[in-house]
């Protein structure tokens, strides 16, 4: 059945119901992200990319995985994708729609040190001409020849050895406040911090797997000490200010801000 447009409606002066619904911030987020997602079917990059800039607007992870529809760890893995690639370098390689979550962790792991071998390749004359799934694969093949490069220059060398440098992290006497125990005794975590860093031992039957998990949530254990260290400064900083008096019936900044920052599709590479 057609139904006419609101402003025929107003042309015409038939009245008509409608439902209107204040919404704030953290609402608007939610329904612009889920929105972009089932009008435009982004690709995986489009859509980390639109989690990492939700982020950047201060929305707590909760936020995050509702307006991407994803679980909490899929969002976890988004974000550290994206922040590990750098959005720089995902804007000049584009969507790649055919490239999925996979590939693009691989591309995250191998890129760590070659940020800038990346640019310069993908700003090759010869390269820039591709379409985005093929830039993907191309960066994704030269960085695999770099790494391999550079794997053996140093068995060439001799280097091929543990980069881990525990020489300087050297305790001065063992103590109590040096080691933390699992409650069930299967866990023991010992500290030893020297001059130029801090080394963690796990000990217990639980010890590998507790390691494989830490390994894994080391993003998301570091954006949460992050974030506890701005809402930390932020309430010092409120505690030192006077109370301010609000006009009624003034805009929120916020949602204004918000607004400009997240137009119905705000990460749609071209």
């Amino acid at each position: 059945m057609w139904t006419p447009s609101l402003s025929c409606d107003q042309k015409l002066g038939i009245p008509v119901q409608a439902l209107i619904k204040t919404i704030d911030d953290k609402q608007l987020v939610i329904v612009q992200g889920q929105e972009n997602s089932s009008r435009e079917n982004l690709s995986f990059i489009e859509k980390a990319l639109f989690g990492l800039e939700i982020r950047k607007q201060g929305f707590a992870h909760d936020v995050i995985m509702s307006a991407l529809n994803v679980s909490s760890s899929m969002a976890y893995r988004c974000l550290k994708i994206a922040e590990q690639i750098t959005p720089e370098l995902i804007y000049k390689i584009g969507p790649a729609p055919s490239i999925g979550r996979r590939p693009w962790t691989d591309l995250s792991e191998i890129i760590q040190g070659k940020i800038e071998v990346a640019a310069e390749f993908l700003e090759n004359s010869s390269i820039s001409g591709l379409d985005s799934d093929e830039k993907f694969q191309s960066l994704l093949s030269h960085l695999s020849e770099v790494e391999s490069e550079q794997e053996n220059q140093k068995a060439a060398s001799g280097n091929d050895q543990v980069s881990m440098d525990t020489k300087n992290v050297i305790p001065s006497k063992q103590t109590s406040s040096d080691v933390w125990q699992s409650p069930e005794n299967e866990l023991v975590a010992k500290f030893r911090t020297g001059s130029k860093g801090v080394a963690v031992q796990f000990e217990k039957p639980k010890a590998k797997e507790f390691g494989d998990w830490l390994r894994n949530e080391l993003g998301r254990l570091y954006h949460e000490f992050e974030q506890s260290k701005r809402h930390n400064q932020e309430t010092n900083q409120q505690r030192k200010r006077p109370p301010k008096r609000h006009r009624r019936g003034s805009p929120s900044r916020s949602l204004s801000s918000l607004r400009i920052a997240f137009p119905r599709i705000t990460v749609k590479i071209l």
